[in-house]
């Protein structure tokens, strides 16, 4: 299996076995991929290149990348280390918040 976005790219060797419906179906991968947004050709260009995106979405109830690391310096070198902060769904963040008063 093979996936990339034109100028890089992942190759998976696989072997597909017996049974690996059943297998896929507790991982839940439909639920998983759901909810996704749809880019335009711009949009998807710009996050390619890396610029600010306006898209409508609001995260709830998962992580998120809240920064990208760009230290390089001294003991501090985390240059495109992932940083996720998880979003709480709406009823869990006023849960909490009646929970806290």
């Amino acid at each position: 299996m093979g996936y990339g976005s034109g100028d890089a790219a992942e190759a998976i060797p696989m072997v597909v076995v017996e049974g690996w419906q059943q297998a896929a179906a507790k991982i839940g991968v439909d639920r998983a991929l759901s909810g996704e947004v749809l880019l335009t050709r711009q949009q998807y260009e710009r996050r390619h290149d890396g610029l600010e995106v306006d898209i409508a979405y609001e995260p709830q109830g998962e992580f998120v990348v809240e920064r990208v690391g760009q230290c390089l310096a001294g003991e501090c070198q985390d240059v495109g280390i992932e940083y996720y902060r998880f979003v709480p769904a709406a009823e869990e963040a006023t849960q909490a918040a009646e929970a806290a008063e």
